[in-house]
């Protein structure tokens, strides 16, 4: 399978500065900046559980392509209270569950919206309380977030510890492969997460995370399905529950000089399933006006199979 990301831009706006000898009071809430972001994802392949343009080995066509504004602001209260909101809009072509019917359709287009917001309540000058809450609606899922977390500053503000606990709920309509129709039904993914950030030099960085999951409920994806040996097709088979363990490090380096920015990690991933992943990222990021940059990255991702994982089943399975 193929893989091309791009991103074409990046907007930012910060808050307009009032005159010298203007003296106008503080508002009680305030936009301090907005951006604006637009990604296209592109994807080439087949694979077994496709059933779009199925070739003579049974496997279909994993053909999408995906354009994902995002919209964020940052906002704060007089109180020192402050919003970090972010909007993403997906626009899918193919590997959506848009209105399964008789034959699956669920290559075809769809439009999700997602509300993310993070609220950030100061304590004491070296700690802060998190709160974290959204949704996301597209047109055969409703979901709700919400989340509480802690961020603590050490060694004179060179570094940070931060610990956060998640709930989402999903509920979504499980139209199975072959277009019937279940009715409701839903999904709980619980989340602790934690991450420890090190200043080494005036201008590089290490963080250190962790990040426990555990769901519950309808956890497939309904729609897929594999070949039987001898004709035929059958959806997937999942246990109810999952467990999951993922453990990330990155360094971030800055050449102030030259405006230059680099960023590496590495991301090893372990679920209950037995599927093992590791995932390497490296970005360069050069501003070129104040407003203005361009950023390169590469990710080499590999991932192996649960291990229920099969191509095709003997009848009567």
């Amino acid at each position: 399978t193929e893989h091309h990301l791009i991103v074409i831009g990046v907007l930012a706006v910060g808050a307009t500065a009032v005159p010298d000898g203007d003296h106008l009071p503080d508002p009680d809430l305030r936009i301090d900046r907005f951006g604006a972001r637009l990604s296209v994802f592109h994807q080439e392949g087949r694979g077994y559980q496709s059933q779009a343009d199925v070739d003579a080995s049974g496997r279909g066509s994993e053909f999408t392509f995906i354009a994902n504004p995002v919209l964020y602001m940052h906002v704060s209260h007089r109180e020192g209270i402050t919003h970090d909101v972010y909007l993403p809009i997906d626009i899918l072509t193919s590997a959506s569950t848009d209105a399964l019917s008789a034959v699956s359709t669920a290559s075809r287009d769809n439009e999700s919206f997602t509300l993310d917001v993070t609220t950030t309540i100061p304590d004491t000058d070296d700690s802060r309380f998190l709160v974290r809450w959204g949704a996301h609606v597209e047109e055969e899922l409703k979901s709700g977030r919400g989340g509480l977390g802690l961020s603590l500053d050490f060694a004179d503000d060179n570094a940070q510890l931060v610990l956060a606990a998640d709930a989402i709920v999903d509920v979504f309509d499980p139209v199975q492969y072959n277009g019937v129709d279940l009715g409701l039904t839903e999904r709980l993914t619980l989340s602790m997460n934690a991450s420890f950030s090190q200043l080494l030099s005036e201008s590089t960085t290490l963080t250190i995370g962790y990040g426990l999951t555990g769901q519950i409920g309808h956890i497939h994806t309904p729609w897929n399905s594999v070949p039987r040996e001898g004709g035929g097709r059958i959806g997937d088979l999942f246990p109810p529950s999952r467990l999951r363990n993922a453990a990330t490090v990155r360094l971030a380096q800055a050449i102030p000089d030259s405006r230059t920015f680099f960023n590496a990690a590495y991301r090893f991933y372990i679920d209950d399933y037995g599927a093992i992943a590791h995932s390497a990222e490296g970005q360069i990021t050069q501003y070129v006006t104040d407003d203005t940059w361009l950023r390169v990255g590469y990710r080499y991702h590999i991932q192996g199979a649960p291990y229920f994982f099969a191509t095709s089943l003997p009848q009567g399975t």
